[in-house]
This record gives C-alpha cells, structure tokens and sequence, in this order.
C-alpha cells in the first residue's frame, strides 16, 4: 500500500512540475513572428492595416491556476497611432501540452525560453499557426 502511494505522489508532482515548468517558460514578453493559416498570413494583413508590432505578455501563474495576459498592437491606422492592449486570460493543460487563452485552445508546439510555437483554430474553422519569439 505504501509503494502504490508513493507512486501516486510521485506521479502528482511531476505532473504539476511539468506545468509549472512550462509556465516558468512562457512568463514574459513574447513577439508574433508569424500567425498564418493555410489560406491568410495574418501578419500581413495586420502590417497592411498599420500594425506593426504584435506581442503577447504572459504574467506570471502558478500550476492549475488561469491568469492574465496582455495582448499588445501597435502601430497607426489612417495615420493615427495605434497602442491598444487587450487583457485575457490563460492557463496550462496539466500535461502542459495545451494552452487555453479565453475561449480558445492551442497544441503547443514547441516551447523553449525563447521560442513559442503553438497550434489552434482559427474564428473561420482554420488551422492555425502562431509562432514567437520572447523579447
């Protein structure tokens, strides 16, 4: 009985260690590299309107917990400065193999401390992917 509980609490932890890893790893400010489907490159389309910068900034959150982050544009509009930022919120999957901002769910990729490359569907049903780099 002793072992299966060991085993359980081994388990446990390095569950909520794998995600508090990840969540370690995506603090901070991260630039949009790239965010494209199959048909649109977003980016561009941004760039023809005038935003220039794109980034996310992930604050900092415990394992199980959801938390904020701030989604930047900048830029100018019909020249007009553009400084908008939209606050959202985000959490890990347990297995820190998803992340969830808001209503929408992304595959993660590829996670380093300074690349991010997550996968999700689009608001048209396309997949898409983004691709950042931290700042």
């Amino acid at each position: 009985m002793k072992k299966i509980l060991l085993a359980v609490t081994v388990f446990i932890v390095f569950s909520c260690n794998k995600e508090q890893v990840a969540l370690n790893k995506l603090d901070g400010e991260w630039n949009v590299t790239q965010m494209s489907t199959s048909e649109t490159d977003y980016l561009i389309l941004l760039e023809a309107l005038g935003i220039t910068s794109l980034n996310y900034q992930f604050l900092d959150c415990d394992a199980g917990n959801t938390c904020d982050v701030y989604v930047k544009s900048e830029g100018t509009f019909l020249g007009f400065p553009v400084n908008d930022t939209d606050t959202l919120r985000y959490s890990l999957s347990d297995d820190a193999s998803q992340l969830f901002i808001d209503d929408q769910q992304f595959d993660i990729n590829n996670l380093t401390k300074s690349e991010l490359e997550i996968t999700g569907i689009d608001s048209t049903g396309l997949v898409i992917d983004i691709y950042m780099q931290k700042l």
